[in-house]
């Protein structure tokens, strides 16, 4: 079998591994285009042995997400967000603005941690609501930060 990707330019490259003749094997293809619409291309097959060519189509959206926050500074460590005052038997809310600025959606989910990533914080201490939200291109969310200060 010859295996070849004709149409629009393709970032990532065919990656085969085809077996001897009368063995079945599996072909996995990752179609991602690397320009920032729908393109449109096709997978040729041509089974050298029956002059056979099959055509299956493939349709890809490049680009890339880029997620921002809007309200954060910048810091060494990631972001830093200004709670206010915090104490005991307090409530702190922050408005947490995220920006996409790519030109794909973008999954997001929150998770709070305390100290390493191996130690979530409970959600009685750090409430973030919505904790996963999806941004679409060129669009703003906003998620509430409720800190009770214990």
């Amino acid at each position: 079998f010859q295996l070849q990707i004709s149409g629009s330019p393709v970032s990532s490259g065919l990656h085969t591994s085809i077996g001897p003749p009368h063995s079945q094997d599996t072909v996995h293809v990752f179609y991602i285009p690397s320009s920032t619409n729908v393109q449109l291309s096709a997978l040729d097959i041509l089974d050298t042995v029956h002059n056979k060519r099959y055509k299956i189509s493939l349709f890809g959206y490049g680009g890339n997400s880029e997620i921002i926050a809007l309200n954060c500074l910048p810091t060494q460590d990631g972001l830093q967000a200004a709670l206010g005052e915090v104490g005991v038997g307090r409530k702190n809310v922050f408005k947490l603005k995220l920006a996409n600025t790519g030109q794909k959606a973008a999954f997001v989910k929150l998770v709070a941690y305390q100290g390493n990533v191996d130690a979530a914080l409970s959600c009685d201490k750090l409430n973030i609501s919505p904790s996963d939200v999806i941004i679409h291109p060129h669009q703003t969310k906003e998620l509430l930060l409720a800190y009770h200060g214990q």
